[in-house]
């Protein structure tokens, strides 16, 4: 198994490019195409949804899981990298984790106009807004659990909770 020079397996993951729905540019009709430029977009799509069930996931946390559920995953090769992801598997994988029951911090109204509350069942240390960038927006070491975003624009943001050493993170909208 080759590998680039940071470590990483190449490819990644594959997606299907055959028989790909499309639509024809010279009939404006729905057909079928293969072709390994189609795999890109049906993979960005599949990911993309996959994250919209697991919001507070993080990037890597969501890559780990596609990889893992991959059927080449214990066996990458250079031709296939970890294979194809079987989603399916990672949704139930990550559901009996239990990524879905109630959550220890909870944030609301989401979406948000003016004040976002924070809670959690211990005392909050630190609070920080990031945009989806990365830019820190907002950071508060009180121990007030009601932040007023009414100066953010329209968009979604990420919320850091610090409480201890429990910490997570939970997308939110502005509206």
């Amino acid at each position: 198994m080759v590998r680039t020079a940071d470590g990483r397996v190449k490819p990644d993951v594959l997606a299907h490019g055959r028989n790909v729905y499309v639509i024809n540019h010279q009939t404006g009709v729905p057909s079928t195409s293969n072709g390994t430029s189609f795999s890109s977009p049906v993979m960005a799509g599949a990911v993309a949804s996959f994250w919209q069930a697991f919001p507070t996931k993080t990037n890597v946390e969501i890559m780990n899981m596609i990889r893992e559920s991959a059927d080449k995953y214990n066996n990458p090769t250079n031709q296939y990298g970890y294979g194809v992801p079987d989603l399916e598997q990672a949704y139930n994988k990550t559901l009996s984790l239990g990524d879905i029951d109630v959550k220890d911090f909870t944030v609301y109204p989401n979406p948000v106009t003016d004040n976002l509350i924070v809670s959690y069942i211990d005392t909050i240390t630190e609070i920080t807004i990031y945009s989806l960038l990365g830019q820190e927006i907002y950071k508060d070491n009180s121990t007030s659990n009601i932040i007023n975003v009414s100066s953010l624009t329209s968009g979604v943001y990420i919320v850091q909770i610090e409480s201890g050493k429990k910490i997570e993170k939970i997308k939110f909208i502005k509206k």
